[in-house]
């Protein structure tokens, strides 16, 4: 459950980060169907990462991050694989399908909002100080007691850039988000679901390996999704990574 809710907050600050994005992190580095990938959707802040020793484990800034925008890049196109896999096949899951992958999240109100409040913390604050309040004050009265540096609340406040920014986000509905990400996630779970039955009926009547199966399955229909890597630090997922 833990791991859930930091993956639910992180949902928030994914969606927290997209106003601070620069046009130089526009560029495309893959097409799948007609999704485009962009480098600012995997950008790794090398900045922050400096202040996070325990997320470097040891390996430099740069190494870290460079694996850290290739495995987002993967969990990224994996969601898009599946998507257009699943559209290829015809196997959109049916509400009853879809059931028994729902967080319970989506039926307590009350834990949902309580996660995503927390998620808030940081523009709310970031707002106090675009209201007038001086940045140290805020700093301490509010971010320094959840374990965050000035430095990086610096950077938050820079991020947004101005009052109406920060505004504009916090005006969203936050709640309304954050459900339809969990409900999208099942959904996900549901279709990895109908697919993996079709692989492990191909990797029975081929003799092959699950994960075998699984590429196979993939490679077959890439040309019909139509794929472009437009960047060689990246690559596909593999099947398993899509499917399994």
């Amino acid at each position: 459950m833990l791991r859930n809710r930091k993956r639910l907050i992180a949902a928030v600050w994914i969606s927290m980060m997209l106003p601070g994005m620069t046009s130089a992190e526009d560029q495309v580095v893959a097409r799948i169907g007609e999704r485009r990938i962009t480098a600012a959707e995997v950008h790794c802040s090398r900045e922050l990462a400096a202040e996070n020793p325990r997320w470097l484990q040891g390996r430099s800034v740069e190494e870290a991050c460079v694996a850290g925008e290739q495995a987002k890049f993967r969990t990224i196109a994996a969601r898009e694989l599946l998507e257009r896999v699943c559209a290829l096949e015809e196997c959109d899951p049916s509400d009853a399908e879809i059931e028994p992958f729902r967080s319970r999240l989506l039926k307590d109100e009350t834990q949902l909002r309580a996660l995503v409040d927390a998620g808030l913390h940081m523009p709310r604050a970031v707002a106090r100080v675009y209201r007038g309040e001086p940045l140290e004050k805020v700093y301490e009265e509010a971010i320094q007691p959840q374990g965050h540096t000035l430095a990086a609340f610096r950077r938050e406040v820079e991020m947004f850039g101005s009052l109406e920014r920060v505004e504009r986000f916090l005006a969203k509905d936050q709640v309304a988000l954050m459900r339809a990400q969990v409900e999208d996630r099942a959904r996900q779970q549901a279709v990895r679901a109908k697919l993996r039955k079709r692989i492990d009926a191909a990797a029975e009547a081929t003799n092959q390996k699950l994960e075998e199966a699984a590429n196979d399955y993939l490679e077959r229909r890439l040309t019909k999704i139509g794929v472009q890597i437009l960047d060689d630090r990246f690559r596909l997922p593999s099947g398993r990574e899509v499917f399994l």
